[in-house]
């Protein structure tokens, strides 16, 4: 069986963390497979031996320049040839202002090569869209989603499409049934990521942090006053250091440096390897991180972790049973929760492998049911 992954190459960790946890899941579920992996912001990597650029071209040239090179190319195609079609990474349901137009789900610049295809080309060939959610600031309602019509028949249209849709979060599960469509409610497959690259924990040796500028993605979430965000967050490091060593792991180069220039007398790790990244949180005693998928990539080694964000997309970690807060949160009230998790250490660890066995036992009835 040949499965093709729509996800990302080399562009952000958290998508490798979920597309590794639904590869351990699909080993289980499935006797034996081969993958590619699309990087979906460069659509022409959905043909063999397209190999991801040092940049992604523009979101607007990226589907023209997919569709004269499909034209042209005799090289094989990679959706073509795939017995199964698997949508692995960022969100499902969102909606961000930019500069000139609105950028969704509907007009996204892998939907010519991936989404619409399949409606119309490979209408029959399975598709399993694993661990959807939602993004959008934490103040807009999911009826700002529904209201643009041809985002809302886009999500109807794919939801429909797909063999197998779970969501990782409840907000995409309501905007779905709102839609017509009822979908089960699932951790995100990000809680599998150390299973699926064969990597145990490590002993503990410190505080996994990690650091956003702006506390969460400025396009898609509610941003934050730096300087305020920073003043908070420094309390929090400050605080946590007095009885533990900390390291700062980053996801990007803007972390990086950002935590080099602000956090200067602290360990600092990056590296553009995804699996080296995770290693690190393996090594953690627990995490506080602005990265949703940082504390996912943590739950992974079933450790817990605090995620802090200003967008939907912190709400998945509810599904994981670990705490999460706004980045309006006082530095009182995120000390507050590590307190938690330290007076409550080994109850976090046992409901993190409770929920990773019943979410487990979910997705293997499922996506057995979809591919049988």
């Amino acid at each position: 069986m040949k499965i093709l992954f729509v996800s990302t190459v080399d562009h952000n960790p958290g998508d490798d963390f979920i597309r590794w946890g639904q590869i351990h899941l699909l080993e289980d579920a499935l006797d034996s497979f081969d993958f590619d992996v699309m990087h979906k912001h460069d659509p022409r990597t959905a043909y063999e031996g397209f190999t991801k650029r040092e940049s992604d071209p523009h979101r607007f040239i990226a589907p023209l320049l997919f569709r004269s090179f499909s034209a042209l190319t005799s090289r094989r195609d990679l959706l073509a040839e795939a017995d199964v079609v698997v949508f692995a990474g960022t969100p499902f349901v969102w909606s961000q202002k930019t500069w000139l137009l609105p950028s969704t789900t509907a007009n996204a610049e892998w939907n010519g090569a991936t989404w619409n295809r399949l409606f119309k080309e490979f209408p029959e060939k399975p598709v399993l869209n694993i661990a959807a959610g939602t993004s959008v600031q934490a103040v807009e309602p999911e009826g700002v989603i529904l209201r643009r019509r041809r985002l809302a028949a886009f999500l109807l249209q794919a939801a429909r499409r797909a063999r197998l849709t779970t969501a990782r979060d409840r907000a995409t599960a309501c905007v779905l049934s709102t839609l017509g469509v009822d979908v089960p409610c699932l951790p995100c497959t990000s809680l599998w990521a150390s299973t699926g690259m064969g990597m145990a924990p490590e002993p503990p040796k410190y505080i996994a942090v990690n650091f956003m500028p702006h506390g969460t993605h400025p396009a898609r979430g509610k941003s934050t006053e730096p300087e305020a965000w920073r003043t908070t967050f420094t309390h929090v490091v400050s605080a946590l250091s007095r009885e533990h060593q900390l390291c700062f792991l980053c996801h990007s180069t803007e972390e990086y440096e950002a935590a080099l220039e602000y956090f200067p007398d602290y360990d600092v790790f990056y590296s553009s390897d995804s699996r080296e990244l995770l290693k690190r949180y393996g090594r953690a005693y627990y995490t506080v991180s602005n990265r949703i998928h940082g504390a996912g990539g943590a739950a992974s080694f079933g450790r817990p972790a605090l995620g802090i964000g200003n967008d939907s997309r912190i709400s998945l970690l509810g599904e994981l049973g670990l705490p999460y807060l706004s980045t309006s949160a006082t530095a009182k009230d995120i000390l507050s929760a590590c307190s938690d998790i330290e007076s409550r250490y080994d109850s976090y660890c046992t409901s993190l492998r409770e929920v990773r066995e019943r979410g487990e036992a979910a997705y293997l009835d499922l996506i057995g049911a979809a591919l049988s």
